[in-house]
């Protein structure tokens, strides 16, 4: 048996729409077919069916040669381009063997009587196999009639009725029924139209659509010219005679018209293989050429003859048939009777299948004679039907063994002949005028297939769609469509074809084809068993739906789909097409049925499971997932979100598919966050990253939608995904400037993953920041895309590693101000800059002093600019700019700046105006008070000078209850009192800075920062006795106790608390210092800290303020383990003169007290004396000091022992050699020695030495005018004279003596005059 394989109509489609290539975007927008054929080309396959055809590596594509591809070339879709062995070899082996079923001619070629044969494939022109069915033969085994095939996948149309409209003009019906009248019979049915039958040579009628019909009991009588003809037998006569006696009959009746036609009648309904009756019927036809009737009996017979088998169509085109049938159609007496022509059409669609054959036809201009009938014949469906059969046979192909190219080489002439001819035009003219004609219409819709089908050659066919669009091809099927009469089979093969056209039109002519939508709908619901139309119909649906979702949903579409999907799981092109018209009308949720939205999820989701290797399948899935996720009826738990994720695994290179993967996953993470966990868990960022080397920007941007949902859902998230490398695969894509939208999105990515809530230094590309800046620079971005590059970049400069030479920041700061300084550039603009400079001066501080100065003015610029005068006040770009600015001077403390008086005003100005708009905003006076605060540690003279003092002082007032505003105003103020300049300190007074100092202290007692600072003010401040009044008074000086006792652990506010109890005590009241418990906690911390060298320092000067109030004083600080704390200060610090000092002083004030005295020595108090001398010989002050207090230790009677066992004498006859410049130490050191000198409760002397004798005279000697000295010197050796061997050793500096003693008592005689003169006597 003959196998078709071009037979078959969804064979035609298949080559021509592909199967697995995609045909929409991710919008659900027809792709067109130069962008199929490039998504083919680049995954290495067949557009038309998907198989693979190439390896396709990175820079070359390798040609593949497997049992169902030739060298690249896939053989089913390109047979003509393949060799013929190597097709013959494929089909053979894969080519399923088909039968080919009969197909009906036009209705109107049916028989009166009731004859039966052997049926004939006249359509394929094939060999004459018979078919087996017994309801194709007659009692005689006869052909019943001539019959041409029809597509295998659709039911045999001869059991479908056909309705046609009325071919004859009113004067041959009145004839007829005038006939039928006078003969006694009447026609037992009425139609719409008249069909030829290959019995009659007359039109009979049918009743309806079904199929049944009605036979004429007479036949019909036609008009030729104006004369009545009479009723023929169409049966032939009703006689039994054979071929051979017809063909007698024939010739021995050649001028009897009325015989000759019964006779070919009955040639024609036997159908036989009679030799010699074609060059009959030819010399019947030359004979009879003007007779309509006789032609049209002859073109029957021929057809008749022919049918049998491919012979005698050989035969037929060998006696010069096919010339005589295309010259009688040619003929002007003919060529208008209508009849004729559709028997002649017959006739020649039968020859077209034999064997050369389309060729002869086609160079007889038989191509165009057929058009040329067609267009004489506009209101007659007969002969559109068989002018478009007959067409058809030319260019339709059985492939079968031994086929040679020639044949298919014919077809293609005929293709294009045909086109040439203007068979376009004509053909959809005439389905324009026949609508409902649905046999008609089927031979249109299958011609106008093949003249799309070019071999393989898209260009060609792309043509010829668009020739079919510009002839009103989509209206035509519109029309067709919309016809009530329109079979199934048709709505098939014409919704598939309208479908294609569409793909080559643009929104107006899939928005005329939307017309039919409810229609389409309609024929769902009513053919739901027929699969293959519930295929065709959503691939229609999917275009024309978009052009009126509100109108879809109202006519149920989506039901209608889902239950399509429902029908036939297995079937995956019906599967695509219903997932394509739900990803398209899906993509607006409100004009969605969400009645179905679950049921719609589930079918898709069933479709995958059954084809889950169909990449096409899953695009449009992915697609209606991706929109179902933003639509708020959707349930969470119908989402399939394990379908995009699969759908990455099976993506290799196809963008399109990525993409809606990437942005059904974007959509689910945004919408359905609970599901990221799920998909993280699945792999689902692997998936993401390898997919991210598309080319394709609009599927790098979906991917990098879903990477941005699932970074935004947590920090553990952003971390994976750096730590995956995103950041360098989204540099690479900003570098490669492939298009805006795609640098936004990576932008957009490193922003979101460089801003966790808890960041830390991370380790970047070194030239990040270079290539960010380059993308700003090139890609001609707008304002609104720069600022996110900017708040991109700030963020990526908030976590990069402070100081890393690696990383490239040239051009930066010029290119940051440039954008501020820009006066045209929008202010939310200028805001991200002043934000990247805000995070690249925090996180990289060491800039240049060019860079610092740049930076500072442009900002201090912008502020100015949009304070309130020039510009409206902007407080988002104030609050940027401060913090931008508070970290600039915060790199100039390191790096300092000249700084102008006018630019610190401009600031204080700026901070004015905030404070007027924008009193409410903390943070942004908080950055303000921030920036003054760094600037006064730069010049505190300028900040002084333009009015800073004030300023802060005013925001403190305004925010007294801020913890931050009183923390940096504190800080502030501690710094510029730290001049104790007495203008400073009396500005900060007279303007409530003591005020607020001290607030700030009483409300935020447990913020360490503002205790510190606001202590430390306080010591500057309380130099001068007022201001420590004013301090005392506001319980300055309980809150300082306070904040020490709560702080104990906080070294640098005990020694800033302590600094400011040093002043204050020097003249706080009694009572005050005792109710504050000053005492207590001085020395409680000096134990708690011993090793704060610092705070024992300030903390022994309070002791000592403390101590030198009266013998109360100094025995509560003895109590209170003053003595201790002062020895264990002298041990700890030996080495350190100022904490000595400060220990002496002390401990010589509390000595003063007789009882103390004895407590210092028990303590080793004197010792420690001793030996802090010998360590600190070159501190005059500290041997001052020591000197004083051995000299009041002294009074005790075991002390002077103890000190002279100590080396007490020694220490200080060394300070004095040491310090003999010092009269202050040298009338110190006299009064030790005179004190030391005699032990009254004993009676004692201590005997001397030259070196005490000699250091007081060298210290009388020195400072002849000082009356202290003068004396205490004279006492001194007074006492030391009171011992015989004193006296000697003294009297051998007589002369000398005399002089100091007599110029003493001279000098100063109220003091010395007595001393003097015994110290004389003595001599």
């Amino acid at each position: 048996m003959a196998s078709s394989s071009r037979g078959n109509h969804y064979d035609d489609l298949a080559e021509i729409r592909g199967t697995s290539i995609p045909m929409f975007n991710q919008h659900g927008t027809a792709l067109s077919q130069e962008e199929r054929e490039a998504i083919a080309k680049k995954k290495g396959v067949c557009v038309k069916c998907g198989i693979k055809t190439h390896e396709v590596k990175m820079f070359k594509r390798i040609a593949l040669t497997t049992d169902h591809v030739y060298e690249g070339r896939c053989i089913r879709c390109n047979n003509s381009s393949v060799p013929h062995t190597i097709m013959l070899a494929w089909e053979q082996k894969f080519k399923p063997v088909q039968t080919p079923t009969p197909l009906s001619a036009n209705a109107r070629f049916r028989m009166a009587g009731r004859l039966a044969g052997l049926s004939t494939q006249v359509g394929h022109g094939g060999a004459g196999q018979a078919q087996t069915s017994e309801r194709a033969r007659g009692p005689n085994g006869l052909p019943n009639r001539p019959t041409t095939g029809v597509n295998s996948r659709a039911a045999n149309e001869s059991t479908r009725g056909y309705s046609h409209s009325n071919t004859l003009r009113p004067r041959e019906n009145q004839l007829r029924r005038e006939a039928a009248r006078s003969t006694g019979s009447s026609s037992s049915g009425g139609g719409s139209g008249s069909t030829l039958e290959v019995g009659s040579s007359l039109p009979q009628q049918h009743t309806n659509n079904s199929g049944s019909q009605s036979s004429l009991n007479r036949p019909p009588m036609i008009a030729v010219g104006s004369e009545v003809m009479i009723n023929e037998d169409y049966t032939g006569g009703g006689s039994q005679e054979d071929a051979w006696q017809v063909m007698k009959a024939l010739r021995d009746n050649k001028n009897k018209p009325d015989v000759l036609r019964q006779k070919l009648h009955r040639l024609r309904n036997l159908g036989h293989e009679q030799a010699g009756a074609l060059h009959e019927i030819k010399e019947l036809m030359g004979r009879y050429r003007s007779d309509p009737r006789m032609m049209a009996a002859c073109s029957g017979a021929l057809w008749g003859v022919t049918a049998v088998s491919d012979e005698k169509k050989a035969e037929a085109a060998e006696c010069g048939a096919i010339s005589t049938l295309i010259d009688a159609l040619k003929n002007p007496t003919s060529q208008g009777d209508a009849d004729f022509v559709q028997w002649a059409l017959g006739a020649l669609c039968c020859l077209a299948h034999g064997e050369g054959n389309r060729c002869a036809i086609a160079d007889a201009e038989g191509i165009e004679v057929i058009l040329e009938s067609m267009e004489r014949h506009p209101n007659s469906a007969g002969v559109f039907e068989w002018s478009c059969r007959a067409l058809h046979a030319l260019v339709f192909q059985v492939l079968r063994e031994g086929l040679e190219d020639d044949a298919a080489d014919a077809i293609k002439n005929n293709i294009v002949s045909i086109d040439e001819c203007g068979a376009i035009p004509v053909t959809v003219s005439s389905m324009k005028a026949h609508a409902s004609e649905t046999t008609a219409q089927l031979w249109a819709v299958k011609l106008l297939w093949r003249l799309l089908d070019r071999g393989g050659n898209e260009a060609s066919a792309a043509r010829v769609a668009e020739k079919i669009v510009k002839e009103g091809g989509i209206g035509a099927c519109v029309k067709v469509l919309k016809a009530r009469s329109t079979t199934h089979l048709v709505y098939e093969q014409t919704a598939a074809l309208l479908y294609h056209l569409l793909l080559h039109v643009g929104s107006d002519g899939i928005e005329k084809a939307g017309d039919c939508m409810v229609t389409t709908i309609r024929k769902m619901n009513d053919c739901q068993k027929e699969i293959i139309l519930q295929e065709v119909c959503c691939n229609l649906l999917s275009l024309v739906a978009a052009t009126n979702r509100l109108q879809f949903k109202e006519s149920e579409g989506v039901k209608a789909v889902v239950r399509a999907m429902a029908s036939s799981v297995e079937n995956v092109a019906l599967q695509r097409a219903a997932a394509n018209v739900l990803w398209s009308v899906s993509y607006i949720p409100a004009f969605f049925d969400n009645s179905y939205l679950d049921d719609a999820l589930s079918g898709v989701d069933a479709a995958q499971r059954e084809h889950p290797d169909d990449v096409e399948l899953l695009v449009a899935v992915c697609g209606f997932i991706a929109n179902a996720a933003t639509n708020s009826a959707a349930s969470g738990a119908a989402l399939p979100y394990k379908i995009p994720l699969h759908a990455f695994s099976m993506a290799e290179g196809d963008s399109q598919l990525t993409d809606q993967a990437g942005r059904a996953l974007g959509n689910i993470c945004i919408q359905f966050p609970k599901y990221i966990k799920s998909i993280i868990d699945s792999k689902g960022i692997e998936a993401l990253l390898q997919s991210m080397d598309s080319s394709s920007p609009q599927v790098l941007q979906g991917r990098y939608t879903a990477l941005i949902a699932i970074a935004n859902y947590s920090d553990d998230n952003k971390k994976k995904l750096i730590d995956a490398g995103i950041i360098d695969i989204a540099k690479a894509h900003i570098q490669s400037c492939v298009s805006i939208p795609l640098t936004e999105k990576a932008l957009e990515v490193i922003s979101m993953i460089t801003c966790p809530e808890k960041r830390s230094p991370m380790t970047l590309p070194g030239d990040i920041y270079q290539v960010m800046m380059q993308s700003m620079l090139t890609q001609n971005m707008s304002a609104q895309t720069l600022e996110q590059a900017c708040g991109a970049m700030r963020n990526v400069l908030v976590i990069s590693t402070p100081g890393s030479p690696n990383l490239d920041f040239d051009g930066l700061v010029d290119y940051m101000t440039e954008l501020i300084n820009t006066r045209s550039n929008p202010v939310d603009l200028k805001r991200e800059a002043c934000g990247v400079l805000w995070a690249f001066t925090v996180r990289h501080t060491r800039r240049s002093v060019h860079e610092l100065t740049t930076m500072f003015r442009a900002v201090l610029g912008v502020m100015g600019l949009y304070k309130g005068e020039d510009q409206q006040y902007s407080s988002a770009l104030q609050s940027t700019a401060a913090g931008a600015l508070s970290s600039i001077t915060a790199c100039i403390r390191d790096t300092a700046i000249p700084l102008a008086p006018e630019e610190v005003e401009e600031i204080i100005a700026v901070m004015y105006m905030v404070m007027e708009y924008d009193l409410d905003n903390i943070d942004l006076l908080e950055k303000f008070l921030e920036a003054v605060l760094n600037l006064s540690f730069v010049d505190e003279a300028i900040v002084i000078q333009c009015g800073g003092i004030v300023v802060v002082i005013d925001a403190m007032v305004e925010h007294e209850q801020s913890e931050s505003m009183q923390e940096r105003g504190c800080a502030i103020l501690a710094l510029l009192s730290s001049t104790e300049n007495l203008q400073v300190n009396l500005c900060i007074a007279e303007t409530d800075g003591i005020d607020m100092i001290v607030s700030a202290l009483a409300i935020f007692p447990t913020n360490q920062r503002i205790q510190v600072d606001a202590c430390k003010a306080l010591s500057h401040l309380s130099v001068d006795h007022e201001s420590r009044m004013l301090i005392a008074s506001q319980g300055g000086l309980i809150l300082i106790v306070n904040a020490m006792n709560s702080n104990q652990d906080n070294v640098d506010l005990l020694e800033g608390a302590c600094s400011a109890l040093l002043n204050l005590s020097s003249d706080a009241e009694e009572q005050v210092l005792a109710d504050s418990n000053v005492v207590e906690t001085v020395i409680n911390l000096m134990k708690y800290h011993p090793d704060a060298m610092r705070l024992q320092e300030k903390a022994l000067g309070v002791l000592q303020n403390v101590s030198m109030r009266n013998a109360a004083a100094k025995q509560s600080i003895a109590q209170a383990g003053g003595i201790n704390a002062v020895t264990v200060a002298l041990k700890e610090y030996m080495g350190t003169p100022t904490v000595l000092e400060r220990a002496f002083t002390t401990m010589w004030s509390l000595a003063v007290l007789e009882r103390n005295q004895v407590g210092i020595a028990n303590a080793g108090g004197i010792g420690l004396v001793v030996n802090g001398m010998m360590a600190n010989i070159s501190h005059s002050k500290v041997q001052k000091q020591a000197c004083g207090c051995l000299c009041t230790l002294s009074s005790n009677s075991r002390n002077k022992t103890l000190i002279r066992e100590a080396g007490g004498v020694d220490a200080i006859v060394f300070a004095m050699w040491a310090h003999y410049d010092s009269e202050v130490l040298q009338v110190e050191a006299c009064r030790a020695l005179s004190s030391l000198a005699v032990n009254v409760q004993t009676n004692e002397v201590m005997i001397a030495t030259d070196g005490e004798i000699n250091a007081i005279i060298s210290a009388m000697r020195l400072f002849p005018d000082s009356p202290k000295l003068q004396e205490h010197g004279c006492v001194a050796l007074r006492n030391f004279m009171l011992s015989a061997d004193n006296a000697e050793l003294i009297r051998t500096n007589s002369p000398e003596l005399r002089k100091l003693m007599s110029h003493a008592a001279a000098r100063f005689p109220e003091k010395c005059s007595e001393r003097a003169n015994q110290v004389m006597a003595g001599l």
